[in-house]
């Protein structure tokens, strides 16, 4: 304490005060007094320039007490004159999910740059165990708002980023609307090979897109097995009628389907 009182006066009457407010930072911090250690570092911060690893330091200071738009804004202030360290890019990333999670209004753009940060620093394994339940986080919330706006392809993205971190089997009836409003046929084949492989259930409305997906890869024998079943959809009868024209069945099953496109055709009237 009497140390800090010393460097105070130091600083008061220092005509370049940069050096005993690191200082000061620094005798603050070890005592813990993370609010008069940050108001010194930001002062040593005004004085130095930005690639001072001083930013680090305030910046860790700022996440650790809370105030992580402050974290927020040390950080990328350093960020533009030296790379991050891995931990740092993780508190960074942090630290937008937090102000994402306090400002709705300002929460996609903030889940976004959380999401870039951790993208570019998953690329290690060791890494992965760290950021996955932020990267669980982000991924779903950017993948739901991007399935509101109607931007499909984007949302596919999202969504396998998530399932890579929380494990197959999980948003697959998302997935596979996302990947057939974007006409991405083929990313739905793969979720039911993935399916089949994994012995996940697949309900009818997921079947629905998986036959659908097949007719319009015109694997009709396909569309023929996972649409069989649903004869009480327009949209699934037409597909039946057209698809075993293509392929060999029994002529029992061709005239019950085209009984039940009668029926719903006289229900319709």
């Amino acid at each position: 304490v009497e140390a800090i009182k010393c460097y105070e006066l130091l600083a008061k009457n220092a005509g370049n005060a940069a050096g005993y407010s690191k200082k000061l930072g620094d005798l603050y911090s070890a005592i813990g007094s993370r609010a008069k250690a940050n108001e010194y570092y930001e002062k040593y911060s005004r004085i130095k320039q930005d690639g001072d690893s001083v930013l680090l330091t305030l910046a860790s200071g700022f996440y650790e007490s809370g105030d992580y738009s402050k974290a927020v804004e040390n950080y990328e202030r350093y960020s533009r004159f030296a790379a991050l360290m891995a931990d740092d890019n993780i508190k960074l990333a942090d630290a937008y999910i937090k102000l994402a999670d306090r400002n709705a209004k300002g929460g996609t753009d903030n889940y976004f740059k959380a999401y870039k940060i951790l993208v570019n620093i998953s690329r290690s394994e060791a890494i992965k165990s760290k950021i996955r339940d932020n990267m669980i986080l982000v991924s779903a919330a950017l993948a739901d708002n991007s399935y509101k706006r109607g931007d499909y392809k984007q949302s596919v993205e999202y969504i396998e980023k998530y399932r890579v971190f929380a494990g197959a089997g999980r948003y697959n009836k998302e997935l596979a609307i996302a990947a057939f409003n974007s006409g991405d046929y083929e990313r739905i084949l793969k979720l039911a090979n993935e399916l089949r492989a994994g012995k996940y259930s697949i309900d009818s409305e997921l079947s629905k897109i998986i036959g659908k997906a097949y007719y319009y890869l015109k694997d009709y024998s396909k569309a023929f097995e996972y649409l069989s079943n649903y004869r009480d959809d327009n949209e699934v009868l037409l597909i039946l009628t057209d698809s075993i024209k293509y392929i060999d069945i029994d002529k029992t099953k061709k005239i019950e389907i085209y009984c039940a496109i009668l029926k719903r055709s006289v229900e319709d009237i």
